[in-house]
């Protein structure tokens, strides 16, 4: 699984000839992204989230250099890849919209999360984040951890170290070809 829900995918799919600005605002309960560009080809909201249609490539080389960078697993994909991502994660199915000449998404905090969670939400949910992608993925290097959290290093290496500390984690194998597991495998 790539970064789940990463700004920068907004790159790639955004319609260009479009003067209106990309958005993202951010709530005590929910973030809201939106970009400029309709569905294409009569593409509908209900498609995208099945994942059950073809792709067509609004913006050919900018998803080519994002391919490249390894930051697209599959094209067409992402919707789907994000609706499983946010599930399994405990959290609200994300809501997906055509709307106003673009396509808007919200993603909502988990239910019972208190509001105002600023550092707690940053200490807690982070390393937390960060466990479920060494769960699921075995051996994980801590370059691909960066990538997939889209985090800077420093911020997952504090994470990692937190998840060290509390012997959650460890790291197996050597320095250069080793990977992350969680204590219990």
């Amino acid at each position: 699984m790539k970064s789940t829900a990463n700004p920068s995918q907004m790159i790639v799919h955004r319609d260009y000839r479009n003067a209106n600005d990309s958005t993202i605002k951010v709530y005590d309960n929910r973030i809201e992204f939106f970009n400029p560009g309709t569905l294409l080809d009569g593409l509908t909201v209900e498609q995208i989230k099945t994942g059950n249609y073809k792709s067509h490539l609004r913006n050919k080389q900018i998803a080519t250099i994002f391919n490249e960078l390894d930051l697209i697993e599959k094209y067409g994909s992402g919707v789907r890849r994000v609706i499983d991502a946010f599930v399994a994660y405990g959290l609200p199915e994300p809501e997906f919209e055509a709307t106003q000449g673009g396509m808007a998404v919200t993603v909502f905090k988990a239910p019972g999360q208190t509001t105002g969670g600023g550092v707690n939400g940053g200490v807690n949910m982070g390393p937390m984040s960060l466990l479920k992608l060494i769960q699921t993925h075995l051996g994980i290097k801590r370059v691909t951890l960066i990538t997939k959290t889209a985090q800077p290093q420093r911020t997952v290496e504090r994470w990692l170290k937190q998840l060290k500390d509390n012997q959650q984690i460890e790291f197996r194998g050597a320095p250069k070809t080793g990977g992350y597991y969680c204590k219990n495998t």
